[in-house]
Order: structure tokens, then C-alpha cells, then sequence
């Protein structure tokens, strides 16, 4: 079952797609109409095509309202019930479940019966001595709690489904090793510090040192105020190239240059000679 749903998972990024737009599409409102009297049609919110019943939305709520009073053991006011805003967050969660179990529809989960029968008859309450309590006095005990055996079983089954679409998210989830090494990090690492506190007024000062005083200081202290040794240049750059395409020399110009400098052009086998007839002068 779970590599079914692993290869379908690239289903779910359109899936999460479509419950935004459903909860964008849907409206979300409170129903403060219905004059009938009748509390039962009312309808508390709505999103997209699902609807939440006032009579739905007072039994999450008085549920709720009864988990918050066991959790602080009578200590529960309303006080600290409006501090909660338990109505927006019963409605809320409300709202949530249902986007949830529309986007585990499009992946196509589902729970079969046998799955759900192996669920409830494992739960300890319907347990006696290790065994399951039986159909009939399963269903009495439900109905001793104001809870139809139908609709106990339909929530049952959401909540497998809801599991099942949590595993699957879950499961297809990748955290890289520098994320989860961070994280460990900032959770466990712990550093000591140690300071000292000085009161600004012990900071403060009326002294006023003359210029004798700052020049005996600095003589003292020339290693601090001590700059490196510091160049300025200045540079030329020439593009040999740009400066040849300006100048345009004539040709006595060339000639007389070349005058100057002859000696530099003359050719190997001319040196040569001019060296052969110096060493027969010398002999």
C-alpha cells in the first residue's frame, strides 16, 4: 500500500493545488441567518461544496470545551476560554479537516471496512480481558455516550484516512543532512559567557589634561600612533598604437632621424669588415 501511494505521490503537488483553489474558491462564512427558528439547518461555514452544521459545530466545540477542562483539572474559566478564541479555533480545525480529506480523495485513499473493523475492535475502550466487547454492547456503550454507532464509525474512518494522506506527505518529505545538522545545532549547542558589568558614572571623567599632558603621552605611546609607511604614484599609460596613428612624420623628418641613429642600423656583415680592417691597421 505504501509504495502504491509513493508512486502516485507526483499527483500531490496538483492535489495541494486544487485544495488552495477550493479554499480560495469556497467562501468561509458565519451564518448569522435563518429565521425559522430551526438551529439544526442552520449552516455555520462552508467551503467550496461541504458544509458545516451548527449542530456539527457545537458538538466539536463542547468536545473541546470538555478535553480543555480535564487538561486543567476544573480550572478551565471563561476567561481563559475567550482568551482562547476556542469558537475560531474549533471552526478552523474544522475547516482544515475537511480540505485535508478532499486532498486525500483526489490521491484516491481510502479505508476499507475490514481496515476500519481491525481498528475499532483494537481500541482498549472496547476492550474486556484482551478481547473485544461484541457488536451489541459496542454499540450500547456509544449510545450511553450520546454518539450514534454510524456516525462514530464515519469519523473513525476519516481520521484513518487523514493518517494515511499525513504518512504519505510524511514520507515523501526529503530533508537534506546540513538542514537537520543546523537544526541540531541550534537546539543543542549552548555557550557560556562571562562579563563583567561597570556602571557608566565610574566611565565618566572630569579631568582635562593640557596639551603638555598629551604631548607627554603620545611621546610615551608612539608605537600605537605609529602609520605605516605610505607611497604615492603617479603613471602614464601610452597605447603605443593610438599614438602612432597620430603621428605622421615627413620624409625629411625620417631622414634626419635616421642620420642620428645610423649607427644602430648598421648591418652584421658591415661590422664584420670594418673589424677585419681595423686589426690589419694594427699589424
Amino acid at each position: 500500500m505504501l509504495k502504491t501511494m509513493r508512486n502516485s505521490f507526483h499527483q500531490l503537488k496538483w492535489t495541494l493545488f486544487a485544495v488552495i483553489a477550493v479554499f480560495i474558491l469556497g467562501f468561509v462564512f458565519w451564518s448569522g441567518s435563518g429565521t425559522s427558528g430551526d438551529v439544526n439547518g442552520q449552516i455555520v461555514a462552508q467551503v467550496g461544496h461541504d458544509r458545516i452544521t451548527a449542530v456539527e459545530f457545537d458538538r466539536q466545540y463542547k468536545a473541546q470545551v470538555e478535553r480543555y477542562r480535564q487538561m486543567y483539572q476544573g480550572n478551565f474559566s471563561p476567561e481563559l476560554e475567550r482568551a482562547l478564541d476556542l469558537p475560531r479555533n474549533v471552526l478552523d480545525a474544522m475547516i482544515e479537516r475537511m480540505l485535508r480529506l478532499e486532498a486525500a480523495h483526489r490521491l484516491d485513499l481510502h479505508v476499507s471496512d475490514d481496515e476500519l473493523a481491525q481498528k475499532i475492535v483494537t481500541l482498549p475502550y472496547f476492550q474486556e480481558n484482551g478481547h473485544f466487547i461484541g457488536r451489541e454492547k459496542y454499540e450500547k456503550m456509544l449510545r450511553s455516550n450520546g454518539i450514534l454507532p454510524d456516525r462514530f464509525e464515519d469519523e473513525m474512518r476519516e481520521d484513518m484516512l487523514l493518517d494515511k494522506y499525513s504518512g504519505l506527505v510524511k514520507a515523501s518529505v526529503v530533508v537534506p543532512d546540513s538542514e537537520i545538522s543546523h537544526e541540531y545545532s541550534v537546539r543543542n549547542d549552548k555557550a557560556t559567557i562571562e562579563y563583567i558589568l561597570v556602571p557608566s558614572a565610574r566611565l565618566e571623567s572630569n579631568a582635562q589634561p593640557t596639551d603638555a599632558d598629551l604631548q607627554g603621552y603620545l611621546d610615551k605611546h608612539k608605537d600605537r600612533y605609529r602609520a605605516p609607511v605610505q607611497r604615492k604614484v603617479k603613471y602614464l599609460l601610452i597605447d603605443r598604437g593610438k599614438v602612432r596613428a597620430k603621428v605622421k612624420p615627413t620624409d625629411a623628418e625620417i631622414r634626419a632621424a635616421y642620420d642620428q641613429r645610423k649607427d644602430s642600423f648598421t648591418v652584421p656583415e658591415q661590422v664584420n669588415a670594418r673589424q677585419r680592417q681595423h686589426r690589419r691597421s694594427e699589424r
